[in-house]
Formats: structure tokens, C-alpha cells, sequence
């Protein structure tokens, strides 16, 4: 039997997966572009979320370097967005 090096682990949070029609989508300090931007990730990008914004129009995710926020109109989600928690 073949078998991987080692399997695969996936997170126990929500997924998304960037929707970006041209480009890149920007992952900011904050839910808002006004915030600085700590990075910028490509189509189907998949990333952790671990909450919304008051008005469930951001969400915060997670990866190995950054907890950010990107607009859920630039996300298609694996879980309903409007349940997830809301973050101050």
C-alpha cells in the first residue's frame, strides 16, 4: 500500500474559499478597507473563519501567520456566515 507522509489535518473552524474575480483579494487588519492590508490571496484561496463582524458583512479569518478580515461578498463558504460568532 502506498501511503502520504503523514495525513492531512484540516482545521475544526468553518472554511471559505476566495472569490476573486480579477486579482487578488486583500486580508485586512480590521472589517473595513480602510485598514491596512496584511496580505492578498487568489481564486478558491481556502481559509479558516472564526467570526463576523457586527454587521455580518466582514469576516475574520485565520491562517499560520495572520488573524484578518475580508468581505463575505469576496468568499464562498462551507457553513452558514450569518452564525458564526461576532467579533469586537
Amino acid at each position: 500500500q502506498d501511503r502520504a507522509p503523514s495525513d492531512l489535518s484540516m482545521p475544526a473552524l468553518p472554511l471559505v474559499s476566495v472569490r476573486a474575480t480579477a486579482g487578488e483579494v486583500n486580508l485586512r487588519t480590521g472589517p473595513g478597507t480602510y485598514f491596512p492590508i496584511l496580505a492578498s490571496y487568489p481564486n478558491q484561496q481556502m481559509l479558516a473563519v472564526i467570526g463576523q463582524s457586527q454587521r455580518g458583512d466582514w469576516i475574520q479569518i485565520r491562517n499560520a501567520r495572520f488573524d484578518g478580515w475580508i468581505a463575505t461578498s469576496l468568499v464562498t463558504a462551507n457553513c452558514d456566515l450569518a452564525a458564526l460568532p461576532m467579533v469586537n
